[in-house]
């Protein structure tokens, strides 16, 4: 799914709460009617197992990307894990 950078920021606030940590964000630049990803916007988040505080952490710090990114990137893809790893 594709994410403006309100919702994609709104995302990552929640995803500590329900277990998950942001792993990887993907920018881009939306062209109607499609998404052209941009390799020079990617932010690797930290790996699993972790605690929800420093999961918590790391979405903030992903939060924090997005901020940076935007304007000149609009477009957003957020890939997450559960803090306790892959299943």
């Amino acid at each position: 799914m594709k994410l403006t950078p309100e919702a994609a920021i709104e995302v990552c606030e929640r995803a500590a709460k329900r277990g998950l940590l942001v792993s990887r964000i993907e920018g881009g630049i939306w062209r109607n009617p499609g998404f052209e990803a941009r390799i020079d916007c990617i932010w690797d988040g930290a790996e699993p197992p972790l605690d929800a505080k420093a999961a918590h952490e790391n979405n903030l710090i992903a939060i924090e990307f997005i901020r940076s990114e935007f304007p000149e990137h609009d477009t957003f893809i957020i890939t997450m894990l559960p803090i306790t790893g892959r299943a």
